[in-house]
């Protein structure tokens, strides 16, 4: 009894697959047995991405900045604090898959990477003596999004392939905070 073997090799940049039988005994007697040759088909990851599905996954806060304040003291009561400061905050990917953009941001509805500046605006009223300062966060929705990447090589070899997920945070405003003493 003979064995015909087949061997398997690896490449770091494509996947090889093989058809055929394997380790298969041949038996004189039964020609049936005889071995399938082996096709190798070539297959490549292209830079096709689909999306299979997004997910609000809540939302999430940056750092206070402050925005404005009163150290002095309000001279009277019913003083008010106000701030009105431009802010620039940016929405990012990150994750597993983070170069197929404008899938990304077609899955989302919006530009996954842009950037906004807005008006940080809130009003403090103060008490005669009374200091006070406003702080401003941005504050982000979180977005998971799956996609797939498309696979395509040798005749046989065309297939989507799960990718991984990019999670996503959109700049949808501010969160304020105050301090009074």
């Amino acid at each position: 009894m003979k064995k015909r073997e087949s061997l398997l090799l690896s490449l770091s940049t494509s996947t090889l697959i093989v058809t055929g039988m394997i380790n298969a005994p041949i038996h004189a007697s039964n020609p049936k047995s005889t071995p399938q040759v082996c096709e190798v088909i070539d297959c490549n990851p292209t830079n096709s991405f689909r999306s299979t599905g997004v997910s609000k996954a809540g939302i999430s806060y940056g750092s206070f900045v402050e925005v404005a304040s009163n150290r002095t003291g309000a001279s009277k009561n019913g003083e008010t604090l106000s701030a009105s400061k431009s802010l620039t905050y940016s929405n990012s990917v990150s994750g597993t898959v983070t170069s197929a953009y404008a899938t990304i941001s077609s899955a989302v509805g919006f530009n996954a990477t842009a950037s906004s500046t807005m008006t940080a605006s809130y009003s403090l009223p103060l008490n005669k003596g009374q200091r006070g300062a406003i702080y401003a966060r941005p504050k982000y929705q979180i977005y998971n999004v799956k996609l797939q990447r498309y696979w395509s090589g040798t005749v046989g070899c065309n297939f989507w392939k799960d990718a991984g997920t990019a999670t996503v945070k959109q700049f949808i405003g501010f969160d304020y905070s105050t301090k009074v003493w």
